[in-house]
């Protein structure tokens, strides 16, 4: 095992270590309350500790489009006002990444999660010309105009292969910009949605569309490193607070 393979193994139980405390701590009443995205939400805190991790929230765009519920979100600097962990609204520029999150993955699941993802997906981010993104070409309308999103499922009944199945069958219904851009499940695998396999999510196989890896004790690490992976440095000239203009009601 060379020292990059020991470092993730390394890191990798060390994240299965702390998700099974948290998940511990957690009552029954607590995951069936909201709990399963509040465990989420702290694994993502302890390791994004410059970013504000939001729960069961809102996100807008400055064209006045507005997603559904989304159960974690990871913003970035740009999301302004200090957000505290229930902020009921964001602005898409100030966010990284949506996480939906799943106590058990099924075909019905899969619906909603690409459902979900179509009212993320449709939002806009805005730039301005001497804004300055350092990411590939490829990547500017999936995960920079466009938010990227995550499922992150905690157990499922299903085979990969089924799993895999309904995933590609829901995915002919979707426009693919407008699809999830990756499926976790914990202890299992990652379906990872290549569309023409030019992004960063690119692999060195032909493939195309939706891909499988089984990745066992190691999705959780898979996940954070996809959330660097997909998040790009940006440099603002200006906030994006003020493509969101404040009006006032006529008293």
């Amino acid at each position: 095992m060379n020292p990059i393979q020991r470092y993730w193994v390394t890191e990798a139980q060390k994240l299965n270590i702390d998700f099974q405390h948290l998940r511990a701590a957690a009552s029954d009443s607590d995951v069936k309350g909201g709990g399963n995205e509040a465990i989420v939400a702290t694994l993502l805190r302890k390791n994004f500790r410059t970013k504000h991790i939001v729960t069961n929230t809102q996100i807008i765009d400055s064209f006045d489009k507005q997603s559904d519920e989304v159960d974690v979100v990871v913003c970035n600097e740009y999301q302004p006002f200090r957000p505290d962990p229930h902020q009921p609204l964001l602005i898409a520029e100030g966010v990284d990444v949506a996480i939906q999150v799943k106590a058990g993955l099924d075909k019905r699941e899969i619906e909603r999660v690409f459902t979900n993802a179509r009212t993320v997906k449709q939002l806009r981010r805005q730039f301005v010309q001497n804004d300055t993104v350092a990411a590939p070409l490829a990547d500017t309308e999936p995960f920079i105009v466009r938010v990227p999103y995550f499922c992150f499922a905690f157990s499922t009944r299903l085979t990969d292969r089924k799993l895999h199945d309904h995933i590609i069958d829901t995915a002919k219904t979707v426009p693919p910009d407008e699809q999830p851009d990756a499926i976790f499940v914990l202890n299992r695998c990652v379906f990872l949605n290549l569309r023409d396999n030019t992004t960063s999510l690119a692999m060195r196989n032909p493939s195309v569309g939706w891909s499988h890896t089984v990745a066992n004790d190691q999705v959780l690490a898979l996940m954070l490193r996809y959330i660097y992976r997909l998040t790009p440095t940006v440099r603002r000239s200006k906030h994006p607070i003020l493509f969101y203009p404040l009006t006032f009601s006529e008293s």
